[in-house]
C-alpha cells in the first residue's frame, strides 16, 4: 500500500492478517516487526508494532515524519517457523506548509 503524509503529521499504520480461509488470522505467539527505510539511504529503521487479535498497529509520531522524502516500509511477522511480509509499500513525506507549531 501506498501512503502519503504531510510532514510532522502523526499517522497509524494499521493491517489485518488473514489466514488461508479468510479468516482473521491467531497472531498469539507471533514475533512482529516493523521496518522503514529512506529511499537511497541504507539505514533501516526498525520499530516494534502493537497487535491485537489480528490487527497489527503502529504510531508514526512527528518526530518519525519530520523528514522529507520518499520512505519504503514492511510489517514482517513470524509465526510457527514461518516469516512473512504481511503489508509493504511506500510513504511518501511531504513537505508541509507550516511546520513545528
Amino acid at each position: 500500500m501506498n501512503i502519503s503524509i504531510r510532514q510532522g503529521e502523526t499517522v497509524k499504520l494499521e493491517t489485518s492478517v488473514l489466514d488461508v480461509t479468510g479468516q482473521a488470522a491467531d497472531l498469539s505467539g507471533a514475533i512482529v516487526k516493523f521496518a522503514i527505510k529512506k529511499k537511497d539511504v541504507d539505514t533501516v529503521v526498525i520499530k516494534d508494532p502493537t497487535v491485537l487479535l489480528n490487527v497489527i498497529s503502529l504510531t508514526l509520531d512527528s518526530t518519525d515524519t519530520s523528514e522529507v522524502g520518499e520512505y519504503f516500509y514492511e510489517f514482517r511477522i513470524k509465526l510457527n517457523g514461518e516469516e512473512d511480509s504481511v503489508d509493504f509499500g511506500k510513504i511518501q513525506i511531504t513537505r508541509a506548509l507550516v511546520y513545528g507549531l
